[in-house]
């Protein structure tokens, strides 16, 4: 039967007593009007049964229920103590430990409310100062697991970052040694830098904010340093530049000294020097050598003044070069005499370019601050003979040349082969 039903089953009972009792009083008090004691019973009776009636009725069992949802908030020895054992009660000294423990326990449970949100707060500011979250819906041990689990990873990336700041700091180390051998060079010295490099060598402290102090320290020795190093390699800069421009203008000298070891300073032609380092490297068998001159210069000197002759000399020269063939050499041998060279020439052919050559200094307007001036061109041409030296060659050329003067001048003349 339910706890319902036997609470309604007991109501029940009871009015149907008092129902009774008040149904039997009337007929007992009428057979007994002189029995006092019989009417005081009869109303202690109806006082009692309503009395019963008004008592809440609670069952066992649910005393029983009660007491072991309580003997779960108690530790093992007092939660024995509360369970129900037929023909056992509590000894007062068992109930006073029993009340005592059980207030322990109230005061625990009202520090653990106010303790616990506490606790929550202090775990997810923590959680916060790490730069994570933690679900605000989990209880106490899951919050204190996952920070617990945050804080390692924290921990390996705190060593993992140091780990990468003393590397840093050791690329930092060789950085600041090539930046003090540049200041060595340039005779400059940087008390920062040494100290920076004495703070650099040093472990970093455990202390987050001791570290930061050091490096920011070290950060600021290294900017003036690099200050120090900025300047000195303008200076570097400025001496590099005028050591070029220095060099620059050495060059410049250099080409044109040698330009003028083997250049004519009039004409701009090869000159003897120039002229012997390009017999020297040909590389073919078959060459031609033409020696020329200017017909009765002299005459031209002293008739027109050397300054005319100067131009004479000058524009002959453009004349020579704009006639020949890419690869070949025009050279002036000094005064009036010039030659030409022709690579890979036979001496017919060579015969043919020299008398080009004439034509063209003949047909040629020679214009000078004297006025114009008629110019003509005596032409001797010899073919280099097998292992045939040059000094030999050359004068072969040099006999063909007078040659043509002896013949009349203005004229081209080949030399004997024998």
């Amino acid at each position: 039967m339910s706890e319902q039903n036997k609470l309604t089953e007991k109501d029940t009972l009871v009015q149907s007593l008092i129902d009774d009792l008040d149904t039997m009083r009337p007929f007992v008090l009428a057979s007994k009007k002189q029995n006092a004691e019989l009417r005081s019973i009869l109303r202690r009776m109806s006082d009692y049964l309503e009395r019963l009636q008004a008592l809440p009725f609670i069952p066992l069992e649910q005393y029983r229920q009660l007491a072991r949802l309580l003997a779960r908030l108690v530790d093992a020895e007092h939660g024995s103590l509360l369970s129900p054992q037929a023909g056992r009660a509590i000894s007062n000294t068992d109930f006073e430990a029993l009340r005592d423990h059980v207030e322990a326990r109230r005061r625990l449970f009202d520090q653990s409310q106010q303790d616990v949100p506490l606790l929550h707060k202090i775990i997810a500011r923590c959680s916060a100062l790490i730069g994570r979250e933690i679900a605000g819906d989990d209880d106490i041990a899951t919050k204190g697991r996952a920070l617990e689990m945050m804080l390692r990873s924290h921990q390996q990336e705190d060593r993992s970052m140091r780990n990468e700041l003393n590397d840093l700091i050791a690329l930092l180390g060789s950085s600041l040694k090539e930046m003090s051998q540049v200041l060595s060079e340039v005779g400059e010295e940087s008390s920062e830098l040494a100290e920076a490099q004495k703070m650099l060598s040093q472990e970093l402290p455990d202390d987050p904010k001791e570290a930061k102090r050091l490096l920011e320290r070290a950060r600021e020795d290294i900017v003036a340093a690099g200050n120090k190093v900025v300047e000195a390699n303008s200076a570097m800069q400025r001496q590099m530049q005028q050591q070029m421009k220095q060099m620059s203008e050495l060059s410049e000298q250099l080409k044109a000294a040698e330009m003028q070891a083997r250049n004519d300073p009039l004409t701009g032609l090869a000159n003897r020097r120039r002229l012997a380092e390009f017999l020297r490297d040909l590389d073919t068998e078959t060459v031609s050598f033409v020696m020329l001159d200017i017909d009765f210069f002299k005459k031209i000197n002293d008739q027109y003044g050397h300054d005319a002759g100067d131009e004479v000399l000058s524009d002959l020269a453009e004349v020579l070069t704009g006639c020949v063939r890419e690869g070949d050499m025009v050279a002036r041998l000094g005064g009036e005499e010039f030659c030409v060279v022709f690579p890979d020439t036979e001496l017919a052919i060579a015969g043919e370019l020299a008398e080009k050559l004439r034509m063209a200094i003949e047909v040629h307007e020679f214009k000078t601050s004297a006025g114009s001036i008629p110019v003509s061109i005596s032409l001797g041409v010899a073919e280099r003979l097998p292992n045939e030296a040059n000094s030999a060659w050359i004068k072969r050329a040099d006999e063909a040349l007078y040659q043509s003067k002896t013949n009349g001048r203005n004229r081209v003349s080949l030399a004997d082969r024998a």
